[in-house]
């Protein structure tokens, strides 16, 4: 993020000063139009998901059904992230500790799932099912006063579907805030047009970021890790400590998770004790990675094959934004520093780079500290609903924590962007 702009000295003219205030306003406006058009996904309310019977397709959806999500706005605090364009619609807000009014929290879900048919990921609705259990679940209505309990038996859903009700945004119902992206239903499928493609195509290369900051959703299939597609999604959402739901409970993806929530226990120490805990944190990461391109990515597969070539663009740039070398400098300590690109590539094709040189002797070998408690649930069952929300502020403190610690201690510019879009995700 920039600096703020500079108070307007008191000697200022004040015409200067307007014009120079329109001016910035005007650019602001044009950057915010410019960048705010790049990346959009359509991000599905959960309260219009369960009353669905079958996916919807992206080209399908009523206006009411998705809310408009710009990540790059979000990032760049520049215009609204989120656009809602049902009819009617206003921007709804609550009021804060300080009796302020406040920006409505969405929770942001992404679902990586396997297409168990080429014209339709989900033909018998199996997904869908699962993706309905998610919480929070509907209120219970209350009965009419003249009936019993014995006039719901049988029911077997508390969604509510009077007339007028089924918009996705009932009043009261907190589901309308949780928003889903599933990619059959949040980006353009074909045929697409020619505004389609290129908003497809530059949805696909925002991956990256929205992998890395919405709750994660695996779900699971017996063809799930021969994938590419969803490996890709398993894999970054891992490294980057976002999974909140995991029906596959693979041990190399568990392992990626807990070392991305483990809490630097070294914060508040020297400085040299919190790099040193990061540099084994990361070289660790690091060389899981290498085993999961070797191992599984290597020999995974894609329907088309121009999509090898997409995913492996993505994995370049999380790569490079994520997996550091560190060396020690006597007198100064252990610093990151980005990879060459052949070094990405070496990765990428599953070879070993070696990621951090180890000191002479006489250097204390630093050692992690035991896990906390982030096990990733691996359903979404009515019997643990609670359990969730709890998982994902823990999750997000202790990221949080580590990324200003690596900031302010390493001047570590990407856990800058970690620690800004960490505050902004909503909790």
């Amino acid at each position: 993020m920039g600096h703020s702009p500079s108070l307007a000295v008191a000697s200022e003219e004040p015409e200067a000063s307007a014009t120079g205030n329109s001016a910035f306003a005007n650019a602001e406006e044009e950057l915010n139009n410019f960048v705010g058009s790049l990346i959009c996904y359509r991000m599905i309310r959960l309260s219009s998901i369960r009353h669905w019977t079958r996916w919807k397709k992206y080209q399908e959806l009523e206006p009411d059904e998705y809310v408009e999500y710009y990540p790059i706005r979000q990032e760049l605090d520049l215009g609204k992230a989120f656009e809602d364009h049902k009819p009617g619609a206003t921007e709804q807000s609550e009021v804060d500790a300080k009796g302020e009014q406040t920006e409505t929290k969405k929770k942001l879900y992404f679902i990586s799932h396997r297409w168990l048919d080429p014209v339709h990921p989900d033909p018998k609705g199996t997904q869908l099912r699962r993706v309905q259990h998610l919480p929070p679940h509907p209120p219970v209505a209350p009965l009419d006063p003249g009936s019993s309990p014995a006039d719901d038996a049988g029911s077997t859903s508390n969604i509510s579907d009077q007339p007028g009700n089924t918009d996705g945004s009932a009043q009261n119902d907190p589901a309308s805030e949780v928003l889903i992206f599933y990619d059959f239903s949040s980006l353009p499928q074909e045929p697409r047009t020619d505004d389609e493609k290129g908003t497809f195509k530059m949805g696909i290369n925002g991956l990256n970021d929205i992998l890395s900051y919405m709750r994660i959703v695996i779900l699971d299939d017996e063809e799930y890790m021969s994938r590419s597609w969803c490996l890709m999604e398993y894999f970054i959402g891992s490294f980057k400590g976002s999974l909140i739901l995991d029906e596959k409970g693979d041990d190399r993806m568990h392992q990626l998770q807990q070392l991305a929530v483990t809490p630097n226990s070294s914060i508040g120490s020297a400085k040299s004790a919190v790099a040193e805990a990061e540099a084994i944190r990361s070289s660790r990461m690091g060389n899981i990675a290498m085993s999961f391109f070797a191992e599984s990515f290597s020999n995974s597969r894609v329907t088309k094959g121009t999509d090898r070539q997409v995913i492996e663009d993505v994995f370049r740039t999380f790569i490079r934004e994520s997996i550091h070398a560190w060396e020690y400098e006597p007198y100064v300590g252990w610093k990151p520093a980005f990879l060459e690109a052949d070094q990405v590539d070496q990765i990428l094709r599953g070879e070993r780079v070696r990621l951090i040189d180890l000191p002479e002797t006489g250097i204390p070998v630093f050692k992690m500290p035991g896990e906390i408690n982030t096990t990733v649930p691996q359903s979404a069952d009515d019997t643990q609903p609670d359990v969730l929300e709890p998982l994902w502020r823990r999750i997000l403190t202790v990221r949080g924590g580590n990324a200003l610690a690596r900031y302010y201690l390493l001047n570590d510019a990407a856990a800058h962007k970690e620690w800004d879009m960490v505050q902004k995700t909503n909790i």
